[in-house]
């Protein structure tokens, strides 16, 4: 799946398996949320432990995603994916940004993902998953693109 890099990250050679080295600023913040959010759903069963170890905020809820991703299997590339189009800032903080990735589906259609991301003492954003499964739907159906979303180049 063809996830985007910018002048803000990531800053690690590409390719690896979990992309790192953001810049500590809004758009380095959102391209380290579609990343992280990408890398963690099709990382294959020899990476996403990296992937988990890397890209996703320690704590309960990282702890749970390993204990669920122990039980899926991911053997081969992803076929016909999303496309990343780009994504909204809904809020930023130099220590947590909460962002909107917006892709096109196969079928055409357009969804919004809630993400947020944390800034590590590591030095470098991951993603912080939610507190519970329970919780809402982090995505949600939208009606094409919204007006605010910042474009990525090439993705959509």
């Amino acid at each position: 799946m063809k996830v985007p890099t910018a002048d803000q990250g990531p800053h690690a050679s590409i390719p690896i398996v979990a992309p790192h080295g953001f810049d500590h600023n809004g758009p380095g913040a959102g391209l380290a949320a579609i990343n992280a959010t990408v890398r963690m759903s099709v990382a294959a069963d020899d990476q996403w432990s990296d992937v988990g170890n890397q890209l996703l905020a320690p704590g309960p809820s990282r702890d749970a995603w390993t204990i669920e991703r122990v039980r899926v299997s991911i053997t081969a590339p992803a076929t016909d994916p999303p496309k990343i189009c780009g994504y909204q800032m809904r809020k930023y903080t130099p220590q947590r940004a909460d962002v909107a990735i917006i892709a096109r589906q196969k079928d055409g259609s357009y969804t919004s993902n809630a993400a947020s991301v944390v800034w590590g003492a590591e030095g470098d954003w991951q993603l912080q998953l939610p507190v519970s499964s329970s919780t809402a739907s982090t995505v949600t159906a939208v009606d094409g693109i919204p007006p605010s979303t910042i474009a990525l180049k090439g993705q959509c």
